[in-house]
């Protein structure tokens, strides 16, 4: 059972395009894991804001930053606005 998913995946999808994808969600994985410890100390303390709104915000940082960074030059959203994964992170922290 476990192979036949593995390989309608892989005729859909090349090795190195499922790869990308893992470490996408690792990162997903890990942002979300991050809001919650962070929300969770929030939320110890009597503060507003949480371990959903912390999470879904990590996430949602990590998304961006994600989606900012794969996409490729030459099409229409990368030949009128230059984008920079550096400047949209500093932008977020601010």
């Amino acid at each position: 059972m476990l192979r036949n998913a593995i390989n309608t995946l892989l005729s859909y999808w090349s090795q190195p395009m499922l790869a990308a994808n893992g470490i996408i969600l690792l990162h997903l994985f890990g942002s979300a894991i991050t809001g919650l410890v962070i929300g969770y100390e929030r939320t110890y303390h009597g503060r507003a804001a949480g371990m959903r709104t912390y999470a879904l915000v990590c996430m949602a940082s990590t998304a961006l930053t994600v989606m900012s960074g794969s996409l490729p030059c030459g099409t229409a959203a990368c030949t009128w606005v230059p984008l920079s994964v550096i400047r949209l992170a500093s932008s977020r922290a601010s």
